[in-house]
């Protein structure tokens, strides 16, 4: 009869332990799935705060005239088949700026 409480004893103690491992693997998991969430939006705020100084740093209208200096024979890089001039009047839009 001892035998018997003694063995589910140990068998409800394995158990147990056997939980608390799975328990903490899942933690651990759920941990470096929030370092990944947090690592993405850095890289996601890196990559749009270079999109932006790429935006403000190619003024169409510089670009233009640095084209026109250099007397290079560009084409558009548009759809072909289409021959719509871009509209004559560009807006630069800063992000940093409220």
């Amino acid at each position: 009869m001892y035998a018997k409480v003694l063995a589910l004893i140990v068998f409800a103690t394995i158990v147990a332990l056997l939980l608390l491992a799975m328990r903490q693997q899942r933690v651990e998991a759920m941990h470096q799935i929030v370092n990944l969430h947090r690592q993405i939006e850095q890289d996601r705020h890196a990559l749009w705060r270079w999109q932006s100084r790429i935006a403000d740093s190619t003024n169409p209208v510089s670009l233009r005239q640095a084209i026109d200096r250099t007397s290079l024979d560009l084409e558009p890089a548009g759809t072909p088949g289409l021959s719509e001039e871009l509209p004559g009047v560009l807006v630069r839009v800063s992000h940093d700026q409220p």
